[in-house]
């Protein structure tokens, strides 16, 4: 591996553990703060977003024409980070394809995170990185496994 390759995996973990932040950046769709008197109470009931709608995408130019992108997912529940999913695809990277997921602290996962798309085989992750809000896994990946993540009905 090496040192660009290296830099390249340390901005994208960088860049998720901004997760939490970068999701109360962006516009605000929640509905307006409760009445006071029902501050720290929540609905039992209440789900996470849908998440097939809060992705974001940036892509930059490279100097060779190509673009360099990075689409992220966060997912919040009642204010709380759930967890958050990067793909980074930079063809000027030598590993261009990298994903990268994150949950929060407090989250037993001694192994790491297994990821498996719909009844494809489960591939272990082991955690990478933790800061102070997540711990994060990081995989490169290819062509194939990108077009797995499109067409996969419910990644796990």
């Amino acid at each position: 591996m090496t040192l660009k390759t290296l830099v390249a995996a340390g901005l994208a973990v960088a860049a998720l553990s901004l997760a939490p932040i970068g999701a109360l950046a962006q516009d605000n769709t929640t509905p307006a703060a409760p009445a006071e008197g029902t501050v720290g109470q929540t609905d039992p009931n209440a789900t996470p977003a849908d998440p097939t709608k809060n992705w974001l995408k940036v892509c930059d130019p490279l100097d060779d024409g190509k673009k360099v992108c990075i689409m992220r997912q966060v997912v919040v529940a009642n204010g709380q980070f759930l967890g958050s999913f990067l793909l980074r695809d930079d063809p000027g990277q030598e590993s261009r394809l990298l994903a990268v997921a994150a949950v929060p602290l407090g989250v037993l996962l001694p192994f790491g995170l297994t990821w498996q798309i719909d009844g494809a085989k489960p591939i272990r992750v082991p955690f990478m990185l933790c800061d102070p809000q997540s711990c994060a896994t990081q995989l490169v990946i290819n062509e194939a496994y990108v077009n797995s993540l499109k067409k996969g009905g419910k990644p796990s």
